[in-house]
């Protein structure tokens, strides 16, 4: 799988869009069998395919496990042993998304949870997401609209919200400035993928 991910990332860069056509095909997947085993809609796949959509983090990781392969297979996820995390550090996700996504959790063995901050430009959108695991949001700057199991709620700095993703989540900012957000989730799906895929190369 290793191999795999150069190669990928040698042809397509980080243009996750051709990558994920490019796999559904080796796999001989219509766009409509990938949406039914991704949970997404068939329509917001090929936008994405076609470089006319952006996605989320979890997105991205639904259509990578229908597709067979770890998360790290579209995107960079920095390098480092340490615990702590510096205020200066690159530690940026690589991912074509007009959301910024910094990795704040270490690679912790058996890591049960994943911290990451986002800067969420406005009038951006995520997509609904129903999936397993568990979410929290601290937002830090700007305004935040979650939707959970049909309620929905505005956050502002200093406000918080816990949840069950299996009740549905959907996510926005409507405001005209960017919103800055503490994401912790549950499962550690990131750092957990790709452990695995080192385990089965060595």
């Amino acid at each position: 799988m290793l191999k795999e991910l150069l190669e990928k990332k040698e042809k397509y860069g980080h243009s996750v869009g051709p990558a994920i056509r490019a796999r559904r095909k080796e796999l001989g997947m219509t766009v409509v069998q990938l949406a039914g085993k991704s949970g997404l809609s068939g329509a917001f796949i090929s936008l994405i395919e076609r470089g006319k959509s952006s996605y989320s983090l979890v997105s991205l990781q639904s259509i990578a496990e229908a597709l067979d392969v770890d998360i790290g297979y579209f995107i960079d996820v920095p390098e480092g042993e340490s615990l702590v995390k510096r205020a200066g550090a690159n530690d940026y996700l690589d991912i074509d998304s007009p959301v910024k996504y910094r990795l704040l959790s270490s690679s912790l063995p058996h890591q049960r949870m994943e911290q990451i901050s986002m800067e969420i430009p406005p009038g951006y959108q995520f997509p609904f997401v129903k999936r397993d695991g568990e979410g929290f949001i601290y937002v830090l700057e700007g305004e935040l609209v979650i939707t959970v199991a049909g309620d929905e709620s505005v956050l502002g700095p200093g406000d918080s919200i816990h949840y069950d993703y299996q009740a549905g989540i959907g996510t926005a900012n409507h405001s005209e400035k960017p919103t800055v957000l503490l994401w912790c989730g549950a499962p550690a799906w990131l750092h957990k993928n790709l452990t695995d895929n080192e385990d089965s190369e060595s």
